[in-house]
């Protein structure tokens, strides 16, 4: 009972740290298989737990990324079929990149995953057929093969575009997604080649076994240089994805901060000349064409990024004013430092809500906050009569002692110390 426990409080840290290990509960059915070949009721039943956290906590981070993150909209309007042929192609996609892993890219090209073409049914079915075969043949070839490629499947499902997350707005693949899943694999094509190896004697089964292990250092120290700085690594992003807009964008942007602003300009316009609607590359564009002193381009751009329509119930909604009630000046937008105060907006503030018991105690159900008293007119003052009224003393004037302190030695007013 003990192991449970210390079992469920680590499963729970793993998924407040990244929920793609929600598949865990998977992975170990799939390695009672391997070992046993059946799973029973007995193995399921300590894992019902983990499975409903595993679901709950994916199920949430889906909701984020929907309507937190921003992963919604025409990027992700796909239908089921269109996300099966998607997922197949993405998961073959991952596994030709760890048999050949040449050329990495930070941005790869974005696919059309929209329509259902011959093409696109061929990944699913090739898919399919591979898993089919190694459950036909698992007497010959073992359950190994088998439970590697479900479990490469299974842990890639989140990231398959299945579930919508906004990275993929820029591409349906990245190499760090696959990172998790590339552990089974890696463990088939390393006992693979022992078992392949097992007849030769020492030394050339550790120089051959070898070789696959210098040639992913020669292939990393390849790549490291890649990343050196920002500049480097989107103008290499662009060498091998010319259609990555991101990178054009996030190119004008070093270029800008680095004082070229011609060069920020061409950026800007290749991103916008592969994708229109960019209100922040429109934006950037505007502010670098009033540097390069084109204002009348600069205001065209401007206006662009402005967004004309918003969803309802978006964050940037409770922050618009009607045309007819923005702020004096010609402004476009409505005070940002009151966010909340939208009576300027021609809308009234919304009202505190009190308890019932306050609400009984003001006598008015129906309203929040009772009306404020009226003001009464103030009683002109009755002097006293007699030796009863008061005596007001005159002011006195400031003498030079008062103007001593009130100012410094030199003629000048005191400054308080920070």
């Amino acid at each position: 009972m003990r192991r449970r426990g210390l079992a469920f409080a680590f499963f729970l840290l793993a998924l407040l740290s990244k929920t793609v290990t929600a598949t865990l509960p998977a992975a170990i059915l799939l390695l009672i298989y391997w070992k046993r070949g059946a799973i029973s009721r007995r193995d399921i039943t300590p894992l019902i737990v983990f499975f409903a956290l595993g679901i709950g906590f994916g199920l949430t981070t889906a909701w984020l990324e929907k309507h937190h993150v921003g992963a919604q909209g025409a990027d992700w309007s796909l239908t089921l079929v269109e996300r099966l042929c998607l997922a197949a192609r993405i998961a073959l996609f991952y596994a030709g990149k760890l048999l050949w892993p040449h050329p990495l890219a930070f941005i790869y090209p974005r696919w059309d995953a929209t329509g259902v073409a011959p093409l696109a049914l061929f990944f699913p079915l090739l898919l399919l057929g591979a898993i089919a075969l190694l459950w036909l043949r698992r007497d010959r070839f073992g359950r190994g093969p088998l439970v590697a490629v479900l479990f490469f499947v299974g842990t890639l499902l989140p990231a398959l575009g299945l579930i919508d997350v906004f990275p993929m707005r820029y591409s349906w693949v990245a190499d760090h997604f696959q990172y998790h899943a590339s552990i089974g694999l890696l463990a088939l094509a390393g006992g693979g080649l022992a078992l392949a190896l097992s007849s030769l004697r020492p030394i050339p089964r550790a120089a051959l076994l070898a070789l696959p292990v210098l040639a992913c250092a020669a292939g990393t120290a390849l790549r490291t240089p890649a990343y050196r700085d920002l500049r480097t690594l989107w103008t290499d992003t662009l060498a091998k994805n010319p259609d990555a807009w991101m990178a054009h964008h996030n190119l004008g942007m070093v270029e800008f901060d680095a004082g070229r602003v011609r060069e920020a300009i061409e950026r800007y316009r290749a991103a916008l000349a592969i994708r229109e609607d960019l209100p922040n590359t429109h934006y950037n564009l505007g502010s670098a064409l009033a540097r390069a002193g084109h204002p009348d381009l600069a205001l065209v751009h401007l206006e662009r990024a402005r967004p004309r329509s918003q969803a309802p119930g978006s964050r940037d909604q409770s922050r618009q004013c009607p045309p007819e009630a923005r702020p004096p000046g010609g402004g476009d937008r409505p005070l940002s430092r009151r966010p909340r105060d939208r009576s300027r907006c021609g809308q009234r503030p919304p009202e505190p809500r009190l308890r019932p018991r306050r609400r009984r105690r003001l006598g008015r159900s129906h309203r929040a906050v009772p009306p404020p008293p009226r003001a009464q007119p103030k009683r002109p003052r009755q002097r006293l009569p007699g030796r009863l009224a008061p005596r007001h003393r005159p002011r006195s004037r400031p003498t030079e002692s008062h103007r001593s302190r009130a100012m410094g030695r030199d003629g000048g007013p005191r400054l308080a110390v920070p």
